[in-house]
């Protein structure tokens, strides 16, 4: 089914460094998230977070350091 709904628009909470460290591509990472890096003892485990709330996304980067 196509989306139909308008653009979804989602952030994800982190410091400009650690946004750098995984958007880089590579070959084992073509779309530059590096599940390697992410924390493994977040809410649902390892994993990269993302919501529709800007201020929630800010809150993330301010309280994790990325």
């Amino acid at each position: 089914m196509p989306w139909t709904n308008g653009p979804l628009i989602l952030y994800h909470g982190t410091t400009d460094d650690a946004a750098t460290a995984i958007s880089k591509p590579s070959q084992a990472s073509p779309h530059g998230i590096d599940f390697a890096l992410c924390k493994p003892l977040k809410d649902f485990g390892r994993g990269f977070y993302l919501t529709t709330v800007l201020r929630q996304a800010e809150s993330w980067a301010d309280d994790t350091g990325g």
